[in-house]
């Protein structure tokens, strides 16, 4: 009888530690998701020339997949777009020996050029975002 107390007092414990775990791991994802503020969303900047088909597919992929997100896209054949090109290459500290479009910047990360690689890490970047 006095084994059968113990077992059963045992299995209340592991059970009490069990359900605190759960509370801890539900309380603290619960606080993660309060700290991520939609409303911060960084800024979708795509840079691109005219005839660029890799260009061409990347935006073709945006505006399939993520046509919720405000991308501003800018053609770097422009006076204006090529100087904000070199601020934003010179910002992201990239190495000017190889740049190309399309270079997709979001917030501080970038994707340079297009392949299902990078498709790959635009997903991962924009998945987040979408509401």
């Amino acid at each position: 009888m006095k084994k059968l107390l113990v077992l059963l007092l045992i299995c209340g414990f592991i059970t009490a530690c069990e359900e605190k775990k759960n509370d801890e791991t539900n309380l603290a994802v619960s606080e993660q998701t309060e700290t991520v503020d939609l409303q911060q969303t960084p800024e979708v900047l795509f840079f691109t020339k005219n005839m660029c088909p890799y260009c061409n597919h990347a935006a073709a992929y945006l505006s399939t997949h993520y046509s919720d997100l405000p991308v501003t896209f800018i053609d770097i054949e422009t006076s204006d777009g090529w100087k904000r090109f070199l601020e934003t290459v010179d910002t992201l500290q990239l190495d000017t020996q190889q740049l190309g479009t399309p270079l997709i910047v979001i917030g501080k990360q970038y994707i340079l050029g297009w392949s299902p690689a990078e498709q790959e890490k635009l997903d991962i970047f924009l998945k987040p975002l979408l509401k």
